[in-house]
């Protein structure tokens, strides 16, 4: 395969090139007190950070939102407040309308991170690209948000991870073997 911005051979599917330029470790030790530590470490060159993957979505409103109703609902239970129990109602939806968005972000996520998968760089110009679709750019192409898909396409979106023959019967294009 050759790339299409300066036809070199030097191409990589982006996520191999991600993770071979991408280190992760532990460490253990001790301090003067005999105490035993440890955590992880990571690094990355700048190529990785460039064409890493999509993040996936936070889940922070859904979680404050429930965590501050099952709180306040205690608390206004043991005080018998009505005001607590009509907040922890108010939280009780936040945590639901994070939810919902939550889900609704999911999906878009499921497609950035398919399309991140099929695509390649180039090692010699930088260009990223998926074959067969006649896409260059310099930086790693954005998922489309789902409403921009068309609305027929769209009703063929499964529900569950997204597979390459589901990505090509939406976008068209082949992948490569």
């Amino acid at each position: 395969m050759n790339c299409p911005s300066c036809r070199s051979q030097n191409v990589q599917r982006v996520e191999m090139a991600w993770a071979t330029q991408t280190r992760t470790g532990a460490f253990v030790g001790a301090d003067t007190n005999g105490d035993v530590f440890g955590g992880t470490t990571s690094s990355s060159t700048p190529l990785a950070e460039r064409i890493a993957p999509p993040e996936a979505p936070g889940h922070v409103l859904t979680a404050a939102g429930f965590g501050g109703a099952v709180v306040l609902l205690l608390l206004g239970l043991r005080l018998e407040s009505l005001l607590i129990l009509i907040l922890a109602v108010a939280a009780g939806i936040v945590g639901g309308y994070g939810l919902v968005q939550q889900r609704a972000a999911h999906g878009t996520w499921e497609l950035a991170r398919a399309r991140w998968r099929m695509q390649w760089i180039c090692l010699a110009c930088g260009a990223t690209f998926t074959p067969d679709a006649g896409v260059v750019s310099s930086t790693v192409i954005d998922a489309k948000p789902v409403a921009s898909i068309p609305s027929a396409r769209r009703r063929a979106l499964p529900s569950g991870p997204i597979t390459r023959d589901d990505m090509r019967r939406l976008f068209g294009g082949t992948q490569p073997k």
